[in-house]
């Protein structure tokens, strides 16, 4: 979703060199980047994998983990 034309994630031109990315299994993801990036692995790390039946991540949790959110005051505080 970072990459989507609709994205507004920060990081989406961190990830400009990316030509391809393939799933070749459940638990395989092959990138094929179109130049050297000494920085891909580390952009990786800003990356969140999220659970396919998550709603909208801007107002609540996607229900991933072993936590619950109690209370979000947005840009302060999370219980």
């Amino acid at each position: 979703v970072v990459l989507a034309d609709d994205s507004k994630s920060a990081r989406k031109s961190s990830f400009g060199p990316i030509a391809e990315i393939a799933t070749p299994d459940d638990r395989t993801v092959v990138f094929t980047l179109s130049q050297r990036s000494i920085s891909f692995l580390y952009n990786l790390s800003y990356v969140w994998i999220v659970n396919t039946e998550a709603g909208d991540l801007t107002k609540t949790e996607d229900g991933t983990g072993p936590y619950t959110l109690d209370e979000w005051k947005q840009g302060s505080t999370l219980t």
